[in-house]
């Protein structure tokens, strides 16, 4: 964005599917996510042109938005996603938060992390306060990568909006 001109306009649902990607598990090693400064376009590149059209982008169009990104390094911004840890870490801070007021109830769903995400969802699955614990889990994570995508965005010194 060229300043003073309007607030750029980044469409949401793209950029939070880049952003919130799970590096090791959701992106695979030939191409990466970026978001056109200019424009608010948020893309994927593939590092091999034909592969895009596996996923119904003309080779042609893959290797223009490559090379735009290339030639132009200034214009775009790469989408990092998070890393598997950094999940495992909002789940541990939030079980070391105070979002959890019980002190029983603290206990058991700190014992319920063993070092896996999706085992500790099941265990607190049985737990009677289940429902409550798992929203509470959820608006803690929303709002961890909130700040972590703001923080992202203001480094590139632009007034953004999504769409």
């Amino acid at each position: 964005m060229i300043e003073g001109e309007a607030m750029l306009r980044i469409e949401s649902t793209l950029f939070d599917m880049a952003f919130r990607r799970d590096i090791e598990y959701h992106t695979p090693n030939y191409g990466e996510w970026y978001l056109d400064l200019i424009t608010g376009n948020v893309f994927w590149v593939y590092d091999v042109d034909q592969e895009a059209e596996s996923d119904g982008l003309s080779a042609e169009e893959n290797k223009s938005q490559r090379e735009d990104v290339e030639s132009q390094p200034d214009h775009f911004a790469l989408i990092p996603g998070l890393h598997h840890g950094e999940y495992h870490d909002i789940l541990k801070s939030f079980i070391t938060s105070d979002c959890i007021e019980d002190k029983q109830l603290i206990e058991e769903v700190q014992s319920c992390y063993q070092g896996s995400i999706g085992g500790w969802i099941e265990k607190v699955g049985r737990l009677d306060d289940s429902s409550i614990i798992l929203n509470k889990w959820s608006e803690f994570q929303e709002s961890t990568i909130e700040a972590k995508a703001r923080e992202f965005l203001k480094k590139f010194n632009i007034e953004y909006e999504f769409y």
